[in-house]
């Protein structure tokens, strides 16, 4: 029987020699980082950051999980404030919000179905605001003053 990737990928993770810990640890060193450089607008070190904390998540929880959902919630939010990529933001938000309807099934936590509720609000804005930017969002819907 062969174990679930993101088992894979943990075994693999600490085989390699990472000087800085365990994955979790490096995720929580990551997140505070990658908050602190979207703070700061420093979008190239944000990027960087968020998709760390992408792939990290990954290798912790799986594939379908509030925690990696919102990593690539928040990776699309720098993508297209920082950087202006609206293609990039899009498909992060897109796999995000996924991730969500995946988890949304199996969540039994009043908390974690608040937190779930929350992140696919923020992707639905940024999925709106990319569709905005690149002109694709239809014309009868915008109605927002502040796009």
């Amino acid at each position: 029987r062969i174990p679930p990737l993101h088992v894979c990928a943990r075994m693999e993770f600490n085989m390699q020699d990472n000087d800085g810990g365990t994955p979790e640890q490096l995720r929580v060193d990551a997140l505070t980082q990658a908050a602190q450089a979207t703070l700061k607008k420093d979008g190239d070190t944000a990027v960087q950051l968020w998709v760390k904390c992408c792939a990290l998540s990954r290798i912790i929880f799986g594939d379908a999980h509030v925690e990696l959902a919102r990593c690539h919630i928040e990776l699309a939010s720098v993508y297209l404030e920082l950087k202006g990529f609206w293609e990039q933001s899009l498909s992060h938000a897109v796999k995000g919000r996924d991730i969500l309807l995946l988890v949304e099934k199996h969540v039994t936590s009043h908390d974690t179905r608040l937190l779930a509720l929350y992140h696919n609000s923020w992707a639905s804005c940024t999925i709106g605001r990319a569709l905005m930017m690149c002109d694709q969002y239809p014309s009868n819907m915008k109605v927002v003053p502040w796009a």
